[in-house]
């Protein structure tokens, strides 16, 4: 495993721990920081399909924090 595969998966760790910190707090800065980490790892593994479902979120979220 590269120090780039490791990185990208320690920013995925980061992204999923933020995204369930976001759950109990309702915060929108949290679930934006959160999808923004995920979409490093996924997008470093290539998983496209997971990268479409995380843009998703972060459009919604970013649009939900730039309006509150």
């Amino acid at each position: 495993m590269s120090i780039q595969e490791k990185l990208s998966s320690r920013i995925g760790y980061l992204g999923a721990g933020l995204l369930i910190s976001a759950q109990w707090t309702i915060e929108p800065i949290l679930y934006v920081l959160g999808f923004v980490c995920v979409i490093v790892q996924v997008s470093f593994k290539k998983q496209w399909n997971l990268v479409a479902l995380n843009l998703n979120g972060l459009i919604a979220w970013a649009t939900h924090f730039i309006k509150g």
